[in-house]
């Protein structure tokens, strides 16, 4: 099944984002979901200003449809501030790890999912994001916990941004955690379903404290305008790899390697 949307229920509020540093959004999609992700590209880059770049990370092959072929033939999009990036899969973590070697370190990494958002939300995230460059912001954080250490998340669908210098070291570390816990193929981990978890992780370990923007992230969405197939969705799988046993198995892979104090 493919998701699909209603074009109508977009938001089509023009919208400045005013940063001092340029602005960096990354994301990635899956098979059922391209049609609607150059959509929504499309129409961001009609309706917002003030950013530097919109990355899209597509995988050369998925690891969860091996048999579907990518074919990037169909992404039109001629704007100098949009980039397709082609990498290896990584799950949702794709829209980060994809991009990292692209985003120059004096700038912002927004990140956020292939959804339909309200558009000042971009804005009022990279503004806060920039005028505090100490933090990492979400509209969502949350506690999370299998032991005595809480590590807090924050939700990449309710858009993370950092300074991207905070990111640096983010590659070397999580290089190593796989290479620590033998992870050869990065889909055998638990890991590879819950990205906002191991971001979270890493941010809380490099003492980058996140912040949660004012709680109306609910209306940060736009209710209605796309509708997916949600056994497709990453974060909603059953048996062994339900969204707690995979949250819980990240937990335990991470403490392994990096406990938090």
């Amino acid at each position: 099944m493919f998701s699909f949307i209603d074009t109508t229920k977009l938001d089509y509020s023009r919208t400045e984002i005013n940063t001092q540093l340029p602005v960096y959004i990354t994301m990635s999609t899956i098979p059922s979901r391209m049609k609607n992700t150059i959509k929504i590209i499309k129409h961001f880059l009609k309706y917002v200003t003030g950013f530097q770049k919109i990355i899209l990370n597509i995988p050369y092959r998925y690891e969860r449809w091996p048999d579907y072929k990518v074919d990037t033939s169909s992404i039109n999009i001629d704007d100098p501030r949009f980039m397709l990036n082609m990498t290896t899969d990584y799950g949702p973590l794709t829209k980060l790890v994809g991009a990292l070697h692209i985003i120059p370190d004096e700038s912002i990494t927004l990140i956020c999912d292939d959804m339909c958002y309200k558009l000042n939300a971009f804005k009022d995230i990279a503004e806060r994001q920039d005028q505090n460059l100490n933090k990492a912001f979400s509209f969502f954080i949350y506690p999370y916990s299998q032991g005595t250490t809480q590590v807090m998340v924050p939700q990449g669908a309710d858009l993370i941004t950092c300074y991207t210098h905070n990111l640096s070291h983010f590659m070397d570390w999580w290089s190593e955690f796989r290479k620590y816990m033998g992870i050869k193929h990065y889909s055998d981990s638990p890991c590879f379903f819950v990205d906002d978890q191991v971001i979270g992780w890493y941010l809380q370990s490099h003492g980058i404290r996140m912040e949660q923007v004012d709680r109306r992230h609910r209306n940060i969405y736009i209710k209605g305008c796309d509708v997916a197939n949600k056994g497709d969705n990453l974060n909603r799988q059953t048996g062994r790899n339900s969204r707690d046993n995979t949250m819980k198995g990240c937990y335990i892979d991470l403490d392994k390697y990096n406990p938090l104090g």
